[in-house]
């Protein structure tokens, strides 16, 4: 853990609850994108790389390189599948599901995922709980900065 005051910086062992580093002179503490970086007063930079900076936050080697849409398992399906997208970096994402006619007749989920894989199961229901009939169906994952399609019967 990294704590700053007016004077100095100080990393603690939180098993411990031991000092285990100290800045000094002051300063500035950033997080993001698995770098931690302290910023004295005086101009002095220091940059740590590869860290957890929130809780949900594990640094690990196998991170995506980027985004992914699998097919869905199993595909047929009666009554439930599963759909299983990767991401490379933390991502609001929408998964919808639309019907032949290009109608969108369900969201599976919208929300923030962090890097990672993820699965997100489907019943078969359109947004007012009403079971679809049987036929192909296509499924959209949407972020930021990409959409991907599938198809599934």
């Amino acid at each position: 853990m990294f704590v700053a005051t007016r004077d100095s910086t100080f990393a603690f062992d939180l098993r411990t609850q031991a000092k285990v580093w100290t800045f000094p002179g002051g300063g500035q503490i950033a997080v993001g994108n698995n770098h931690l970086v302290l910023g004295s007063i005086a101009g002095e930079l220091y940059v740590f790389g590869r860290v957890a900076t929130d809780i949900e936050d594990n640094y690990t080697d196998n991170i995506p390189e980027g985004f992914e849409l699998h097919q869905n398992y199993p595909n047929p399906f009666n009554p439930t599948t599963e759909i299983q997208f990767t991401i490379p970096y933390k991502s609001n994402v929408t998964i919808d599901i639309i019907n032949i006619a290009g109608q969108k007749v369900r969201t599976l989920t919208n929300q923030i995922y962090y890097a990672g894989n993820h699965i997100v199961t489907w019943n078969g229901k359109d947004d007012n709980g009403n079971q679809l009939s049987s036929g192909i169906y296509l499924y959209r994952l949407i972020t930021d900065n990409i959409t991907l399609k599938k198809k599934m019967v």
